[in-house]
């Protein structure tokens, strides 16, 4: 089981704090646990806190007057939702859901904007958290306007090459994979089949492999992979 002192301190939030900082910000929050599918808060609703994730995943989502839901981004082990919101001071922009069990760090509202202030120097790792949240939407527009949708997978996948060791497994659903690509799951099937067909990737279940580095690099606009 991951601790949560060792996210934290790997925490861009977090990083170079001294251990009485590390030590501080961990009595002000709380772990909690919650089962797969169970909503963590409502777009709309008011920011109460944020949260690390531990273990699991958590999707975040908005919807649309006629119900419909768009993924906005899938948060990890080791990565952080809803800072932004409690910075400013403003309401949940997107919905949280569980996709699978998952362990969390809550960390309320108001006791660590008062620790913000008795320690500034927490205000460059909020920063630099933000600004790092910032160019990943920035290139996820960029992809979702710019980009086909062979692009958009190969992109996809290129990314978990970068966050996670093999064996690479797909850890979402391929109709979660299809929202947060905005592909309807026939485009999707469809481009995994064409991808599997040009030797780029081989999957197995939820299992894949990249066959062709140079290929999924060279789609997904990024530097060759080497494998």
């Amino acid at each position: 089981m991951v601790l949560a002192t060792e996210v934290i301190r790997r925490h861009r939030l977090f990083e170079g704090l001294p251990a009485d900082a590390l030590t501080q910000l961990l009595s002000i929050a709380r772990e909690v646990s919650r089962p797969r599918r169970r909503t963590l808060f409502r777009q709309g609703d008011p920011c109460e806190g944020f949260y690390v994730v531990l273990d699991g995943m958590v999707r975040l989502f908005k919807s649309s007057a006629d119900g419909r839901e768009h993924v906005v981004e899938v948060i990890r082990p080791g990565q952080s939702f809803a800072e932004a919101a409690v910075f400013a001071g403003i309401d949940c922009p997107v919905s949280a859901e569980t996709l699978e069990p998952s362990r969390l760090l809550f960390f309320p509202k108001a006791p660590y904007l008062a620790v913000l202030e008795a320690r500034p120097q927490l205000l460059m790792g909020l920063v630099a958290s933000l600004s790092v949240r910032m160019h990943q939407l920035v290139a996820k527009v960029e992809r979702l306007t710019l980009c086909d949708a062979r692009q958009r997978v190969a992109g996809f996948f290129s990314d978990v090459l970068a966050t996670s060791p093999p064996p690479h497994v797909l850890d979402v659903s391929k109709g979660t994979m299809a929202a947060q690509l905005g592909l309807t799951p026939e485009t999707l099937s469809r481009t995994l089949a064409t991808l599997q067909a040009e030797g780029v990737i081989a999957m197995d279940g939820r299992r894949f492999k990249v066959t062709d580095p140079g290929a999924l690099s060279a789609l997904s606009g990024g530097e060759p992979l080497l494998h």
